[in-house]
């Protein structure tokens, strides 16, 4: 009987020993597991935030230019609307002072007709006169044409830089709202990585859980199977 009991101790031993030794492994591939999930949600948070950081960054620089480009343009357009105010106001003056020239050449030749002891009203002197009213008046006209052209061009020019200036702004709404949004993906990166190493250092809990039970599972059957060689013995 005492060969049985070696052996039976033996046996014990040995399961006692395979038990620690699972345990053991089972607690450092826990650890390990704990570590590695540790470390990857470092790396995929720091990778989240400078990701996030350079595309937020490369897009503000963007949303900058659109700024700028609608703030250009803007002011070209009203660089140009008041340069074409000038030329018309000046285009007035020089029509002004064409009137006034021709009205004092007008009161020169009725002068002179009237020294020269020729009726201003009848005959050659007349149609003379109406011919000239009529060059003064188509003189007028063409100018006024030519200013008015001028100023059409004037405001289609600065309707086309105020619609890209809008059009600017509006890029520079949308890159803003982009950076915003790649901001939080980055905000959801860092989160999602932490929530995976939780998971990860939920599932080593679990191993080291599993591994205790199946410890404390292995020691309660070695000790039921100590009581049941006892029990034996004393009956032998």
């Amino acid at each position: 009987m005492g060969f049985e009991t070696a052996l039976f101790a033996i046996g014990t031993a040995v399961s006692a020993i395979g038990t620690g030794v699972s345990l053991y492994s089972a607690n450092q591939a826990a650890s390990a597991q704990s570590a590695i999930a540790i470390e990857n949600a470092r790396a995929q948070a720091d990778a989240a935030r400078a990701s996030s950081a350079n595309q937020a960054l490369a897009l503000k620089f963007q949303q900058l230019q659109e700024q700028g480009a609608a703030a250009t343009a803007s002011i070209q357009a009203q660089s140009i609307l008041q340069q074409s105010e000038a030329a018309t106001n000046a285009a007035q003056a020089n029509i002004r002072r064409q009137r006034q020239q021709f009205e004092a050449l007008v009161a020169q030749q009725y002068a002179a007709l009237g020294q020269a002891g020729v009726s201003p009203v009848t005959g050659s002197p007349v149609d003379l006169l109406m011919e000239n009213a009529a060059a003064e008046q188509e003189t007028e006209m063409v100018m006024r044409d030519d200013d008015e052209n001028r100023r059409r061009q004037a405001v289609r020019e600065a309707v086309a830089l105020q619609g890209a200036s809008f059009s600017a702004g509006i890029n520079s709404n949308l890159l803003g709202l982009e950076a915003s949004a790649t901001r939080q993906r980055g905000r959801m990166g860092v989160a999602q990585a932490r929530l995976d190493a939780a998971s990860q250092v939920a599932g080593a809990r679990g191993i080291r859980t599993a591994a205790w039970g199946q410890a404390a599972s292995s020691i309660g059957q070695l000790g039921f199977e100590a009581y049941q060689f006892r029990n034996r013995y004393k009956t032998t």
